[in-house]
């Protein structure tokens, strides 16, 4: 008893213990404790927090309580169990349960018959974490809470394929990020935080249902009779999970370079969902095994919590209303393609965008934006196709030297960076950045060239500040690289320089 209570075992050869006393392994952090008929007693909270699979037919009167502890995300210990090479499973009444996934590949499909005997469930606990183990991925620093691209460690499956045999899904079946979890149309009830950690912001699965409408959703843990309405379990979870009716599993195509799925459409291919759970930059391609992509579905990309600019690729023609929702970006490069968008589109995930059209073309809804559509910065006639961007500007790489050629921010101090990408910030183009305010801009030594008109202010009491590393101005910036366009001059700047930047 209490022999390793709360220390935190990631990994424990367990095979030749038939006594667990109680509070004994109250800390282990594994993905599940699978007990052989061979063990002779528990004792209580001998697991604490942890799935628990036992092939006794129930528990024998001398053991202890609560064996796994209490938690609704753990806690439950699942009898009359037995294993094979990839899953747990238990047999009830000639039906089988797979329970959890023990295999080592990151994508599946569930056999629909175990043993000759149909797969009907999926049980508690089959391709999640358990509470602690996530509280320990964060407490060793696996996981930082400020830095999203990290959660791809609560990633247990990449895919699952759910077989036609199945009618249901218990409560915490996918405990878990990022999974695409494919459900056919055959099962007609599902617990209510499937695909996710209890609704909060962790969950980025994807449920993609054959079925034109969702299934039954239970309210509580395991084998509750209350049922959600369907508004009410959209508005639970269905904001956070991503969600598509009607798909054909079989038309889904995954692009391991794009980590992305297609749907294939009578021509060409719609986005399905973007699965790309580090990047910060989201370049979305316009070409799939040599067609063309030409829609973006809704919830194609939604919650990914990491990215930060999306350009979407010249030849992507409709996007779709909640494409892209649930994120937190700071600027969209728009093409000319892009000749459709329905309302709310961008679900009000980012007020900057650059856009290749001269103008906001018809068929773009007046909330494609979302409702804060009319306070968005939006700057048309940009050449899409040939920039990048980097923290807030825009850029041209041209061998090893950089170009910029817009600033995006919305400081009125201005860092020129020296390098962008390990190569060299050379040039400031024209119309680089446009203000009403005035402002300060430092400019290091790597920069050789400005264009005319590369700084311009519009206001009668705008003043520009400008901070050079060269001793003096170079002969390669214009004579009129500031400019007031409301005088009409190139009056109203101050230079100073030899200064050191300090970066």
């Amino acid at each position: 008893a209490y022999a390793f209570d709360g220390i935190p075992f990631t990994e424990l050869d367990y095979s030749n213990i038939t006594y667990f006393g109680e509070y004994c392994l109250s800390g282990l952090v594994v993905d599940c404790v699978y007990l052989t008929e061979e063990v002779e007693y528990i004792g209580s909270y001998a697991f604490v927090s942890t799935y628990v699979y036992a092939e006794h037919e129930a528990a024998p009167a001398s053991w202890g309580a609560n064996i796994a502890g209490t938690s609704n995300l753990s806690g439950v210990v699942t009898y009359n169990c037995l294993k094979n090479e990839n899953y747990i499973y238990s047999i009830e009444n000639g039906e089988i349960s797979v329970n959890f996934y023990i295999g080592n590949q990151k994508k599946i499909a569930i056999p629909s018959a175990i043993d000759g005997k149909p797969v009907k469930k999926i049980g508690y606990g089959f391709n999640s974490l358990t509470e602690s183990g996530v509280e320990y991925l964060f407490d060793v620093g696996a996981i930082d809470e400020d830095v999203p691209s990290t959660w791809a460690s609560l990633q247990v499956l990449e895919e699952v394929k759910i077989p036609s045999s199945v009618t249901k899904i218990e409560f915490g079946s996918f405990y878990c990020y990022g999974t695409m979890i494919f459900i056919p149309s055959s099962v007609n009830t599902m617990w209510g935080g499937v695909g996710c950690i209890d609704g909060d912001d962790f969950a980025n699965s994807f449920l993609a249902f054959e079925s034109t409408s969702y299934p039954t959703f239970k309210k509580g843990f395991l084998d509750s009779s209350e049922s959600y309405t369907e508004t009410n379990w959209i508005s639970t979870y269905g904001s956070v999970i991503r969600t598509a009716l009607g798909v054909d599993s079989s038309k889904v195509e995954y692009s391991d370079t794009e980590k992305s799925y297609y749907y294939k459409e009578l021509e060409g291919y719609s986005l399905f969902a973007v699965m790309d759970l580090t990047s910060e930059r989201l370049n979305i391609n316009a070409n799939f095994n040599k067609a063309t992509v030409h829609t973006i579905r809704p919830n194609a990309v939604k919650g990914l919590f990491n990215v930060r600019t999306v350009k979407i690729g010249d030849g992507i023609s409709k996007i779709q209303g909640k494409a892209f929702d649930n994120l937190s970006l700071t600027t969209v490069l728009i093409p000319k393609s892009v000749t459709t968008i329905n309302a709310y589109g961008f679900d009000g995930v980012c007020s900057r965008f650059l856009i290749e059209a001269s103008s906001q073309p018809s068929e773009w809804d007046s909330y494609w934006a979302g409702s804060n559509t009319s306070s968005c910065k939006i700057t048309y006639s940009v050449d899409v196709e040939n920039v990048l961007v980097y923290s807030d500007f825009i850029y041209e790489i041209n061998g090893t030297k950089v170009t910029l050629v817009s600033y995006i921010g919305t400081s009125t101090t201005i860092r020129i960076p020296r390098t962008i990408e390990g190569k060299t910030v050379t040039k400031i183009k024209t119309g680089f950045a446009s203000t009403q305010s005035s402002h300060t801009v430092y400019i290091p030594s790597t920069v050789i060239t400005i264009e005319s008109k590369a700084f311009t202010v519009t206001s009668t009491s705008s003043y520009a500040y400008f901070y050079f590393e060269a001793e003096a101005l170079l002969t390669t910036y214009a004579n009129d690289f500031f400019y007031n366009s409301y005088y009409g001059s190139t009056n109203y700047k101050y230079t100073y320089f030899n200064r050191s930047l300090g970066y």
